[in-house]
C-alpha cells in the first residue's frame, strides 16, 4: 500500500501541535530562547523605570517676569582675619550695598572649614548630574544656614548670609580694608585662599548643587584677585506627575585668576554676575499607560520575530554553506514515520 501512496502524503502531518515526543530540540535553540527571555525581561524592566520616571524636557523661552530684585546666598571661608575684609556689592544701575553689614563674619580655622568641606564634596559627589525628581526631592527651603562652632583665636573667617540685590548686572567682592588705607598691606592681612561652600542666587535651598559649590581655591601671593564671571539663567523646575513646582536660578561660571601687585584695581574676590535674557522650564512628561503598553508589547513582539528570523537565517546558512543538517529540515510525519 505504501507504495501507491504520495510521499507528500506520507509526510503530511494534520497536527503541526504534536506531543513533545515527537519534536526534536536542540541545545543552540534552548540557548537562544533562555538568551531571549533573559533580554526581553531586561527590556521590559527598563521600560517600566523610564515609564514611572517620565521624560525630562528641557524648554528655553524667553525671560517674562519682571522682577526688580533677587537674593545672593553665600557660605565660603577666607584665610584673612574677619577684622581685615569687607564685603559690598555695586550693580549696573550704581546702586551700592554694604553687604557686610548683613552677613555673618564668624572667626573660623581654615583647616576646619577644609575638613568640612571636603565632606560636603564627598556628599555631592553623586549629585552633581542634576534630575528633575532628584532637585524636586531635595529643593527645601532654609531661612537659616548651618550652625558651626566659633573658633575665638582662628585666624580665618567664615562669611555666609543671604542679601538682596538688584535683579540687574552686578559685582559683589570681598576685598581687603587695609587696602585704601596703605595701599600695600604684607601678606598677614591678605591671604584670599578661600573655600566655597555654598553661592546660589534666588531662594535658598542648601542641598540643591551649584557649580561654584565645594569650590578650593589657593593664593599664591597676598595680591591675588579672584575673578568669577557667572552667567545667570532663571529656571523653573516642573512635575507634571506630582504637580510641585519651584523657581530658582542655575549658572555658569568662568574663573579669572591675576596678580595685581603694583596695580591700583584691589586684590580679593570679585563675582561679577549678569542676568541671560533667556529662561529655562524643565518639565516631566509620561505616556499614558494603556499607550505605554501597546507599545511596550509591540517592541516586545518585534524583538522575538527578529531574533527568530535571525536563527533560522543563521540555521539555513550553515547548512548550505558548511553541509550540516538543519534543525529545521522536513521530518517525516506520522504516516510515514518507521514503526520499529
Amino acid at each position: 500500500m505504501d507504495n501507491f501512496m504520495p510521499h507528500s502524503l506520507k509526510s503530511f502531518d494534520a497536527f503541526p501541535k504534536v506531543s513533545s515526543s515527537y519534536s526534536i530540540r536542540s541545545k543552540r535553540g534552548g540557548y537562544v530562547s533562555i538568551i531571549l527571555a533573559i533580554g526581553c525581561a531586561l527590556f521590559i524592566w527598563i521600560q517600566f523605570a523610564e515609564y514611572l520616571g517620565g521624560i525630562e524636557v528641557h524648554q528655553f523661552t524667553v525671560e517674562k517676569n519682571v522682577g526688580r530684585d533677587m537674593q545672593i546666598n553665600i557660605d565660603m571661608t577666607i584665610a584673612t582675619n574677619c577684622d581685615k575684609l569687607s564685603a559690598n556689592v555695586l550693580d549696573k544701575s550704581l546702586d551700592r550695598l554694604i553687604a557686610s553689614e548683613i552677613l555673618t563674619f564668624q572667626k573660623t580655622d581654615f583647616n576646619e572649614a577644609l575638613k568640612h568641606s571636603d565632606q560636603i564634596r564627598l556628599d555631592d559627589s553623586n549629585l552633581r548630574r542634576e534630575t528633575l525628581h532628584g532637585v524636586l526631592k531635595r529643593a527645601k527651603r532654609a531661612r537659616h544656614f548651618s550652625k558651626r562652632k566659633e573658633n575665638p583665636n582662628g585666624q580665618a573667617c567664615r562669611i555666609y548670609g543671604s542679601f538682596p540685590v538688584n535683579k540687574v548686572q552686578g559685582d559683589f567682592h570681598i576685598i581687603s580694608k587695609d587696602f585704601f588705607l596703605t595701599h600695600m598691606p604684607d601678606a598677614d592681612s591678605m591671604n584670599f585662599t578661600h573655600i566655597i561652600d555654598e553661592f546660589s542666587f534666588g531662594e535658598y535651598y542648601p542641598k540643591l548643587i551649584n557649580p561654584l559649590d565645594g569650590i578650593v581655591s589657593y593664593a599664591s601671593s597676598p595680591t591675588m584677585a579672584f575673578q568669577y564671571f557667572i552667567s545667570i539663567v532663571p529656571t523653573t523646575y516642573k512635575s507634571s506627575t506630582t504637580g510641585r513646582t519651584i523657581v530658582t536660578n542655575q549658572y555658569a561660571v568662568n574663573e579669572l585668576l591675576q596678580d595685581r601687585a603694583g596695580k591700583v584695581h584691589p586684590p580679593g574676590l570679585f563675582f561679577k554676575y549678569d542676568i541671560e535674557p533667556v529662561a529655562l522650564l524643565i518639565t516631566d512628561t509620561r505616556l499614558p499607560f494603556m499607550q505605554f503598553l501597546v507599545r511596550l508589547v509591540n517592541i516586545v513582539g518585534g524583538i522575538i520575530f527578529c531574533t527568530s528570523l535571525a536563527y533560522r537565517f543563521y540555521d539555513k546558512t550553515m547548512t548550505k554553506g558548511l553541509g550540516k543538517v538543519s534543525e529545521n529540515d522536513a521530518k517525516e510525519g506520522i504516516i510515514g514515520r518507521d514503526e520499529k
